[in-house]
């Protein structure tokens, strides 16, 4: 792809995506700490819609495990306010929004 000037440019399509475990598509309770996550989050959305792999549950709960670069553990008291922020995000399309919020972002959720 040639850049040219007067033209815009898809940046996912220009540079690409940063890589994701979750578009693998896992299992989320391969490691303890993961199985301790579910747990928390299974009291909020249950287990049965977490497993769902084309669920926001899913899709909010794998981010966390995999991708977001807290790395929280289970009993970190920001862990139930991102899991919700990002089942918002999935559940709304959140890759379609027109202004980004930063809810990927490593920074506090408050922030």
């Amino acid at each position: 792809m040639s850049f040219e000037e007067g033209n815009t440019y898809d940046v996912n399509e220009a540079f690409g995506l940063c890589p994701s475990k979750c578009y693998e598509k896992p299992l989320l309770g391969q490691s303890l700490s993961s199985r301790d996550i579910l747990q928390v989050i299974s009291t909020i959305s249950g287990m049965e819609v977490t497993r769902d792999i084309e669920s926001p549950q899913y899709k909010a709960a794998c981010w966390l495990i995999y991708d977001d670069l807290r790395k929280l553990n289970a009993t970190d008291v920001n862990l139930v306010q991102r899991y919700i922020l990002m089942l918002i995000f999935y559940a709304t399309n959140g890759d379609d929004w027109t202004k980004i919020l930063d809810f990927h972002s490593p920074s506090d959720e408050c922030d």
